[in-house]
């Protein structure tokens, strides 16, 4: 049986996502490259296939990412 790791694509993405923030003190500017890679990889899948993704695309429609 596959393991999470194996069957969700922006898993890898969602752990360098949260290395980078806690390398940059969580300071989201310092890692938007890697958000928008994450953002891209969620639009794709969505959080049917990623479960990575079920929180981060509700995030996006918050007023903070209106503008990114």
């Amino acid at each position: 049986m596959p393991t999470q790791r194996q069957t969700d694509p922006c898993l890898k993405v969602a752990c360098i996502i949260q290395k980078c923030l806690q390398e940059n003190r969580y300071q989201e500017s310092a890692c938007e490259s890697v958000l928008q890679s994450m953002r891209l990889c969620c639009s794709k899948l969505g959080s049917i296939q990623s479960t990575s993704c079920s929180g981060f695309l509700k995030n996006d429609t918050n007023p903070q990412f209106e503008n990114r």
